[in-house]
């Protein structure tokens, strides 16, 4: 694996070095979000000029993943040597740069379209040169919801995370495409009895789950407007309530006013956009011997859907949300981590 230092943000991309000598480098990638890394490296004068804030790590067998310089941390030590630490996010923390600074309307878009739609409500004023958008991925939901003052990069998480998609950028020339995808249903078992499995850890945590949204609106007082959704039957001691505050969404829009139907149908939308936040985490990270007879790239992939099974009765169906590999004196790791799905 060659890793190549590119051109920084908003350039032609061009290779400028291939990165050489570092004593080690850890590269995430994760599936709802942006991935980040960082490399161990002997400090030069060299290398200190060439790894410059929003210049471009990219590996020659990974073009679907590339990685912005954000920090670096030099350390001297007399007796081991001086070393630099660099580190950063994945392209898709470019989305982090920018907020959704004026009221913006969905109204019954797939989930694609409607995150197309907030980046390019972006691009009309703070464009982000050589930015392509593939929205070919068919998502057959819709959603009608209202922002105003977040995060691009955080709505697109929720919006992702909530309907079990995932999104990448790749370089190409001097474009940086964004695209959407879904992984699949994979025969691949992680288990001692496969000897496969180097270490893991399985978790379940219900702290912070919820089930049941009171959604408050626009207004005051008992003239505020409100929405519920959950469960309305059952045991309901296993009712886990949350209040979203919503008053952002408003009714008045500048195609005119929405009416109650429409309004509380954006309501809604907030409400399980912010439970889809707290579900009952089930997460099993393991390592996985990459020499093993399921390889990844080949049988698995960031997304997909497998099954994991660690010899004491745990066993789930989880989606791979986030693959780490490593590479140091002690050799090459991969280390992915599982999600159990709510309801799955």
């Amino acid at each position: 694996m060659d890793l190549y230092l590119l051109d920084e943000l908003g350039s032609n991309y061009e290779p400028l070095a291939v990165v050489e000598g570092y004593k080690s480098l850890i590269w995430t990638k994760k599936y709802y979000t942006h991935g980040d890394f960082e490399i161990y490296i002997p400090a030069d004068e060299k290398i200190m000029n060439l790894m410059q804030p929003y210049r471009i790590l990219q590996r020659d067998d990974d073009d679907e993943s590339a990685m912005l310089i954000e920090k670096m941390n030099l350390k001297t030590d007399a007796e081991n040597g001086d070393f630099c630490i660099f580190s950063g996010r994945s392209l898709e923390s470019i989305f982090s740069y920018r907020v959704i600074a004026w009221q913006t309307n969905i109204n019954n878009l797939n989930p694609v379209a409607a995150i197309k739609s907030l980046i390019e409500m972006n691009q009309s004023y703070r464009r982000l040169d050589g930015l392509v958008i593939d929205d070919s991925l068919i998502i057959s939901e819709t959603m009608s919801t209202q922002y105003t003052g977040d995060n691009l990069l955080s709505v697109i998480e929720e919006i992702c995370k909530r309907f079990k998609f995932g999104f990448k950028t790749a370089i190409s020339g001097s474009n940086i495409i964004l695209s959407f995808y879904k992984g699949t249903q994979k025969n691949v078992i992680f288990s001692p009895e496969f000897d496969n499995l180097v270490s893991s850890e399985y978790m379940t945590d219900f702290t912070n789950f919820a089930n049941f949204a009171y959604i408050a609106g626009e207004g005051e007082g008992n003239f505020r407007k409100w929405a519920g959704i959950g469960p309305d039957s059952g045991n309901f001691y296993n009712l886990r309530e949350m209040f979203v505050d919503a008053r952002d969404i408003s009714s008045k829009t500048s195609g005119g006013e929405l009416s109650a139907d429409e309004y509380r149908k954006k309501l809604v939308e907030r409400g399980y956009e912010k439970l889809a936040e707290k579900n009952i985490t089930k997460s099993f990270a393991a390592e996985i011997d990459p020499n093993g007879i399921f390889k990844y790239k080949q049988d698995y992939n960031l997304g997909d859907i497998v099954t994991v099974a660690n010899g004491y009765g745990a066993e789930i169906k989880p989606r791979i949300t986030e693959i780490t590999e490593a590479w140091d004196e002690n050799g090459y790791t991969v280390v992915p981590t599982f999600e159990q799905e709510q309801g799955a």
